[in-house]
């Protein structure tokens, strides 16, 4: 067993001189002389010899020695003991460790990265949520022939343990295939890039539960979605789409987000459980019919061109959202509960009226 005496500064124990975290100061904390630092390990200099100490492998507790009470640290091989003049700052870096030992959390957003660092594709850490949002990264160009990993999004596949990635607002002009290898992977946010294609490997994400796809260019998805029977999000708003994509019919999803596109009317084509659509900002004809009994939230905000909505087989409707400079006819019996919200946009100004119906 291992035992080091750390004082406020410096560290005197036998052959070693001092401890420190490791990588670059952030900032200092005032009254207890720590700092702040980007990688998270501890380092001994011991006879000019670095050793790293890499606390996010390792356990960490308190423990009662003969010198007085300590910080300990085990991992397979060795426990450490470090020892500090002041109670106050044990407690303080048994925190720290305590957060470093639990944190698989990286967020590098807003970095102007424009090509993802070695750091994280090593995955000494093993990563499991990736904030990558509001860079200048891209997908490995289709010109490009060495495979090697340099830091183009498709190299995350190397970092396996992800869970939970976020790529939003990036440079992406294609879906990066790579990512269909994460077997662990949870969550997707590729909003808000320039995809225009997702593949059918999409379908190997299987334990997938939220894919964000929002304001991109797509005019179309695989049928192998369909395929992705844990997704309970899929987020296509504000895209090129002229119809509803057939494999959401099949998906257990809570809502169907289908704002922001150019669609003119649904068919079902299956069975459905969904309960929400929200469908503002389209191109609905003029008469609009939903032929979905299960619906009980429908957002029909920003079609201008309808001019009659049929509610015929939509006897669960409790809340549907529309604007009100449109003619309506309602052709269906309106059913207990049912709260209907008529937004109007004069100059300067936004309004709202609801109404609740009953039989």
């Amino acid at each position: 067993m291992k035992t080091v005496d750390i004082t406020e500064h410096k560290l005197f124990f036998r052959h070693i001189r001092i401890v420190y975290f490791s990588g670059h100061p952030k900032s200092r904390d005032e009254g207890n002389g720590m700092m702040i630092w980007e990688r998270r390990m501890m380092a001994s200099i011991e006879n000019n010899q670095d050793e790293a100490l890499q606390i996010r492998h390792m356990k960490v507790d308190l423990y009662e020695s003969k010198k007085g009470r300590a910080l300990r640290l085990r991992d397979d091989d060795n426990t450490y003991l470090i020892i500090f003049q002041r109670p106050n700052i044990l407690e303080t870096w048994h925190t720290r460790a305590q957060q470093v030992e639990k944190s698989s959390h990286v967020d590098a957003s807003d970095e102007q990265l424009t090509l993802i660092p070695e750091q994280i594709l090593s995955n000494e850490a093993q990563i499991q949520i990736l904030n990558l949002r509001r860079n200048s990264l891209i997908s490995r160009p289709p010109t490009e022939k060495s495979m090697a990993p340099i830091g183009y999004i498709d190299d995350l596949y190397r970092v396996h343990s992800l869970q939970v990635i976020d790529l939003s607002a990036n440079q992406i002009l294609s879906f990066p295939i790579q990512l269909t290898l994460l077997s662990h992977l949870r969550q997707l946010n590729l909003s808000s890039n320039y995809i225009s294609l997702v593949p059918n490997e999409c379908s190997n994400m299987r334990r997938l539960q939220f894919l964000n796809l929002s304001n991109n260019q797509l005019d179309s998805l695989p049928d192998s979605i369909r395929d992705l029977l844990n997704l309970q999000v899929l987020d296509i708003s504000f895209n090129q789409f002229s119809q509803i994509p057939n494999c959401i019919h099949y998906l257990p999803l809570d809502m169907w987000r289908l704002a922001g596109n150019n669609i003119e009317s649904i068919k079902s084509i299956a069975e459905l459980t969904v309960e929400k659509i929200d469908l503002r900002r389209n191109v609905l004809s003029t008469s609009f019919r939903l032929e979905f009994t299960n619906v009980t939230h429908l957002d029909l905000r920003d079609n201008s061109m309808i001019a009659t909505i049929h509610l015929t087989n939509l006897r669960f409707l409790k809340f549907w959202t529309l604007l009100s400079s449109c003619l309506f006819l309602i052709t269906s019996r309106l059913y207990p509960c049912l709260s209907i919200t008529f937004r109007t946009y004069p100059i300067g100004f936004q309004t709202a009226q609801t109404y609740l119906f009953y039989e």
